[in-house]
């Protein structure tokens, strides 16, 4: 019970633009949060998106990535890590490294993922039909 109040009072946190609000709340989550659980990804996440508005940007890098490598089927995740990293190049090598620490049950939600998804070829400037 008192997880979900967390998660939630971090998204308040990001939604209202107060970010070191949001850092509170999702670093109990997380803190708090068994491994593989939803929570735990979404406090990773929000965390994340709080640190990189907060400009503390290589560590919002490493909670997008911890986010990875619990949900990698999340596109919000992805789509946050390759902001954070700036370049589709950089972004598509560190997730294919990511990617090979997976365990195979994720790395086919992985694959599963990518099938309903729009391919993004390597190269591109706006990964995911994103303004960089």
């Amino acid at each position: 019970e008192r997880m979900r109040c967390w998660l939630n009072l971090g998204l308040v946190g990001v939604r209202l633009r107060k970010f070191d609000e949001a850092l509170v709340y999702s670093t109990k989550v997380v803190e708090g949060s068994l491994p593989n659980s939803v929570s735990l990804s979404k406090g990773l996440y929000r965390r994340g998106v709080a640190l990189r508005n907060l400009d503390r940007i290589p560590e919002a890098i490493d909670q997008f990535e911890k986010a990875f490598l619990e949900r990698p089927e999340d596109e919000t995740v992805r789509k946050e890590l390759a902001k954070c990293l700036g370049s589709t190049t950089v972004y598509f090598d560190r997730v294919d490294t990511l990617t090979a620490q997976l365990s195979p049950e994720k790395a086919a939600r992985l694959k599963m993922a990518g099938k309903r998804e729009k391919e993004v070829p390597r190269g591109t400037t706006k990964p995911f039909g994103w303004k960089t």
